[in-house]
């Protein structure tokens, strides 16, 4: 295993603790008290195990490498933010499953499914205000204008996910789709991008105080990395595993397969006609246009684009992480991509 991953799975005992830590304090009685805890501690482990952990690694990942400080790397703070990215993340993962009627999520019945959508509503937004008052928690080390730094980077990136997903969550007129591609784009960076891949490569460099500060590089490189995290989720939806596949078809959503399907004019209005509600054609379509074969295609010419924006970056050790971040995300599903 790789001694990042191994190094962040085998921390999480650890935040389970330091969440506990939370409740210890409640103003009112202990029985009550210990109804919250167990309640919390069973949505905090239902919501973030499963995952991929692609988010609280990557931050890991660059300040371990990006280090600068002349001592030893502060393990337990920088464990503790990669796992607190994890924590937002199942925050807008049970509100995404609410908005978007989800019911299963990581193999799992979604959690507001089990507990409610009222319950599951406020979950999310413990498991929101659990992941900062955690941050700020495991951040005490370090000066007042690095934790300012960090909680306004991840407040605006909060703030541009949200932006995103009511791109994503908006009607979508097919009838009018002069600007179906820049909406696409716009939601992707904004729900995709910033809060996924901008934001923990940005608080690693924070937490690793390198002296190089945030190279334009890296907000190029995010853009690129999340427009692909969200174009193979989409081509996935339908070309994945048999038991994983989605309904971004029947649910009418914006995807890049609807994007590219748009641009053939002879099936326009095919699309237009059915879309949300006859997704055998759609799908029809899809393998009509060889989806497979073009998704190939974008998937090298993305490989190509971050290879050249690595080889512009000037700070080494962040040209390693961000190279390794790369090649973890690209060999998610495709094992045989192993350099760049």
């Amino acid at each position: 295993m790789d001694f990042i991953i191994e190094k962040f799975l085998g921390f999480y005992p650890n935040i389970s603790k330091y969440a506990l830590k939370l409740f210890d304090e409640l103003p009112i009685s202990e029985f009550y008290r210990r109804k919250i805890v167990n309640y919390y501690m069973k949505c905090l482990n239902y919501n973030i195990e499963g995952g991929k952990y692609m988010r609280g690694i990557t931050l890991v990942e660059v300040a371990y490498k990006c280090w600068n400080n002349g001592d030893k790397i502060l393990w337990d703070e920088v464990l503790t933010a990669g796992w607190c990215i994890e924590i937002l993340q199942a925050f807008f993962l049970v509100g995404d499953d609410i908005m978007d009627g989800g019911e299963m999520r990581r193999g799992k019945v979604c959690w507001y499914i089990s507990q409610g959508l009222s319950m599951g509503l406020n979950d999310s937004f413990c498991l929101y205000i659990m992941s900062e008052l955690l941050m700020k928690g495991a951040l005490k080390s370090y000066s007042m204008d690095t934790l300012a730094r960090i909680m306004d980077l991840l407040h605006r990136c909060i703030f541009y996910t949200i932006l995103g997903q009511h791109l994503d969550t908006s009607p979508l007129c097919l009838k009018s789709t002069e600007n179906l591609d820049e909406r696409y784009f716009a939601m992707i960076q904004m729900k995709t991008s910033y809060y996924s891949i901008y934001l923990p490569i940005c608080i690693g460099l924070l937490l690793a105080n390198s002296t190089s500060g945030i190279p334009l590089e890296v907000e190029h490189f995010s853009r690129i990395i999340g427009e692909y995290l969200q174009i193979e989720n989409d081509f996935l939806d339908y070309f994945g595993n048999n038991e994983k596949t989605g309904n971004d078809i029947e649910q009418g959503k914006l995807t890049w397969l609807l994007c590219k399907a748009m641009q053939d004019p002879l099936l326009k209005d095919d699309i237009v006609e059915n879309y949300g509600k006859d997704a055998e054609l759609i799908k029809e379509i899809y393998q009509k246009l060889n989806m497979e074969s073009i998704f190939e295609e974008y998937k090298l010419e993305t490989k190509n684009k971050v290879s050249s924006i690595l080889e512009k970056l000037e700070n080494e050790n962040l040209r390693r992480a961000l190279r390794c971040i790369a090649i973890r995300i690209f060999s998610y599903h495709d094992q045989k991509c192993t350099s760049l």
